[in-house]
């Protein structure tokens, strides 16, 4: 197979270097050690508001209602939630959140290797942003459709 283009030389070259540094830095031979520290990040902050949903919802308080997202026109909308709402997962069992974070896991692991931490921790954001946007723009058409 013939590169033709400079860029996928270069790709090539950036993730043979990435996995080279990567696994030739390794102190720790444990788990969390072959996670990349933008993925492990994610998957810790996602982990403890899941963890912080647990504990306020036993004590009367639903995050959900705050952090997560609602229709732009609820009383409950606040535009921080564009953003929260990435990071909450079901309270209720463990399987979401752990389903959730194998595929971070899984996938983050690659991305930041190939890209590097910062374009990866971009995509995890702006594809949650535009997440947040389709939901809100679906809501918005099923919602248009129930009222006319």
């Amino acid at each position: 197979m013939e590169l033709n283009s400079n860029d996928q030389k270069e790709n090539i070259r950036k993730f043979a270097l990435n996995t080279y540094w990567y696994f030739m830095n390794q102190s720790n031979r444990g788990f969390f050690s072959s996670v990349p520290p933008v993925t492990l990040n994610i998957i810790i902050i996602n982990v403890i508001c899941w963890l912080a949903q647990m504990l306020f919802l036993s004590r009367g308080i639903d995050l959900s209602d705050y952090l997560g997202l609602h229709y732009f026109s609820s009383d409950q909308f606040y535009p921080h939630q564009i953003i929260t709402y990435m990071f909450l997962h079901d309270p209720s069992g463990i399987m979401h959140v752990l389903f959730n974070m194998f595929a971070v896991y899984m996938f983050g692991r690659t991305l930041e290797l190939v890209w590097g931490g910062k374009r990866f921790l971009f995509y995890y954001i702006i594809t949650g942003i535009g997440a947040a946007l389709a939901n809100i723009l679906v809501m918005f058409l099923r919602i248009s459709s129930l009222l006319s």
